[in-house]
């Protein structure tokens, strides 16, 4: 596959990691600010980092550059309630756009995280936690 992408998981929670965290806030502010969604739209699709208007920033170009990212998307992950509670990025080596069966995958592991996270919210909930 010519356009391999490559996925890091990372969660961002708890003490000592303010800096990760807010490398993380700002690529994905530069990520939602990328295009402006339409009503309805679900991903956000930016094909190079290096000539998008989004990341004119030269500090989050390094980030994208030391990373190895040259396009990313990045598709909200939505409760049933309609919150955002979170965001799947996919990150690409190459300029990319990704075909519509990729985007098709990427919907339904978004809306599987959509039930794992319900899962722990309800069992949290139990829990009383």
């Amino acid at each position: 596959m010519a356009h391999e992408p490559f996925v890091n998981v990372r969660i961002y929670e708890g003490q000592g990691t303010e800096e990760k965290g807010d490398i993380a806030r700002r690529v994905t502010r530069a990520i939602c600010d990328a295009t402006k969604l339409p009503a309805g739209a679900v991903w956000v699709v930016v094909e190079d980092v290096e000539t998008h208007p989004a990341f004119h920033d030269a500090q989050l170009q390094a980030v994208m550059r030391a990373a190895g990212v040259r396009a990313v998307q990045s598709t909200p992950l939505i409760d049933r309630n309609g919150t955002v509670f979170g965001m799947l990025s996919t990150h690409f080596r190459t300029p990319h756009q990704p075909t519509e069966h990729e985007l098709h995958l990427i919907d339904v592991f978004a809306r599987l995280l959509a039930d794992v996270h319900r899962t722990r919210v309800e069992a949290s909930a139990q829990r009383g936690t």
